[in-house]
């Protein structure tokens, strides 16, 4: 017999903290990897015209803020399988996280990377459990998780690209 630890709600909700704590981690560690938020832009062929740590402080602020949204919006109303594929790809994308940048880049390191605790120890069996409450409690099939899962990893570059983008264009709004 399985033990059920939550259910899908609960962790559907239990995102948003897991998300923020993990955005947090990167924001409180990485002034002592400062030198990676300029790499971590080169390694995406980002060239911004704000500062490199500015735009990855208000970067992470955009990231936890849309993805907090949407399962806010997942969460309210009527539930449907369109809102909670949103939510489980938004796992896929936290969930794919770990696996790029996360774990690669602790091994480099030899130790260290920001963000790697939260991110195997918080959103790697959040993920997985939130998808596998979604197909216990029948709210989206096995199909349609792995579909959510492989979406979200497809889409874990494309987001952070956006983000920091996104974040390079606010501060020069701001501040010319």
């Amino acid at each position: 017999m399985a033990i059920r630890i939550a259910n899908y709600a609960f962790l559907r909700w239990a995102l948003i903290p897991a998300i923020a704590a993990h955005n947090l981690e990167e924001w409180l560690t990485f002034p002592a990897f400062r030198q990676g938020a300029g790499r971590t832009l080169e390694s995406l062929n980002l060239s911004v015209q704000s500062d490199p740590w500015d735009v990855t402080q208000l970067a992470l602020v955009l990231a936890t803020a849309i993805s907090a949204l949407a399962v806010v919006y997942a969460g309210l109303g009527r539930q449907t399988r369109a809102k909670e594929f949103i939510v489980c790809t938004i796992a896929g994308i936290y969930f794919a996280n770990v696996f790029l940048p996360h774990i690669p880049s602790a091994i480099a390191a030899k130790g260290y990377a920001p963000g790697v605790v939260t991110a195997v120890l918080v959103n790697l069996p959040l993920c997985f459990s939130l998808w596998r409450g979604a197909v216990g409690e029948r709210i989206l099939s096995l199909p349609q998780v792995i579909w959510s899962g492989i979406l979200g990893a497809i889409l874990l570059i494309p987001s952070i690209v956006a983000v920091m983008l996104m974040a390079d264009l606010v501060l020069r709004l701001l501040w010319g």
